[in-house]
């Protein structure tokens, strides 16, 4: 399977980072330089396709109708590592909209998610002190009031799932509401077996999460009610995922003779590891095993 040329693909880009912009209403004043920040930095190996500005089309539909946003992989499909946090990051950007993103894990305790509201608040006091009553009432008008986006990765891998329940459905902390220009996104794992044998089945027996692709916790019925199916990535998409991955990682070369030995290699090691991904896959016939979470310990370790 091959992808197209790095020039061809860096124009494809900049024409559809021009359709997410007319799409999400980026303000034209700032559109050039947010169209510019889009392909560099964090952004510059980021592979935006149609299936992804329609997926962060929807999402904004859906926050704008202040309704609860919650991404989860598909069941049965490549659900971990398929690109949920990176879309959301990038939408941000796209949108003009401040983003605040955690990590949630079994060690993340409720002060932590105190502090961080808290520290959405503050943000929205200091954009509103450097924005005069005059400009505030024209962006109401324009339904472009200022907004912070706070974005809870992974929440189901905390066992507080009914607190984070009540942040996420009914946009309270301990019973309070929270303001409405501060919005709640999600993203969970599926909660799904892995494929094994009897002899293996009887090592976890005494750990009733180490059987799951993820140590998640079951969701509740009000989060399932909310929850939007985010897809898997065609095998085009993690070739070209996989592709710009490894050409990230020529920034952590600082010698020149590193560089050019990179640059020859980084087509055969980008399409080694699609082939392992696929190689596990079959061989395993179980497409959670592997994802772009790998690719990415692969290109860290070697």
């Amino acid at each position: 399977m091959s992808i197209p040329n790095t020039e061809s693909i860096l124009e494809t880009k900049q024409e559809r980072i021009e359709v997410l912009c007319r799409a999400v209403g980026t303000p034209m004043e700032k559109r050039g330089d947010i169209k510019k920040k889009l392909c560099e930095g964090e952004f510059e190996h980021y592979v935006l396709t149609y299936d992804n500005i329609l997926k962060m089309v929807a999402i904004l539909l859906n926050i704008r109708s202040d309704l609860p946003s919650e991404l989860k992989g598909v069941e049965g499909g490549e659900q971990l590592g398929c690109g949920k946090t990176a879309l959301i990051k990038y939408l941000a950007r796209a949108a003009d909209i401040e983003l605040v993103a955690v990590d949630i894990h079994g060690g993340i305790e409720r002060t932590h998610i105190r502090e961080l509201v808290e520290k959405c608040k503050k943000m929205l006091e200091q954009q509103s002190n450097n924005t005069d009553s005059n400009e505030s009432k024209e962006r109401e008008n324009k339904h472009d009031a200022k907004e912070i986006w706070l974005f809870l990765d992974e929440f189901n891998t905390s066992p507080d799932i009914g607190w984070f329940n009540e942040l996420i459905c009914n946009h309270t902390l301990d019973g309070v509401a929270l303001p409405k220009e501060i919005k709640i996104i999600a993203a969970c794992n599926p909660y799904r077996e892995y494929k094994h044998n009897l002899q293996e089945k009887s090592w976890y027996h005494k750990d009733p999460l180490i059987k799951y692709v993820y140590r998640v916790f079951p969701l509740c019925q009000t989060v399932k009610a909310h929850l939007w199916q985010f897809g898997s990535l065609s095998e085009l998409d993690e070739h070209q995922y996989i592709s710009e991955m490894t050409k990230d990682r020529k920034k952590e070369l600082y010698a020149s003779c590193a560089r050019a030995t990179f640059d020859s290699e980084a087509h055969f090691i980008a399409e080694q590891i699609f082939r392992s991904q696929h190689f596990v896959r079959t061989k395993l016939q179980d497409v959670a095993m592997v994802s772009l979470r790998d690719v990415e310990r692969c290109l860290k370790i070697f």
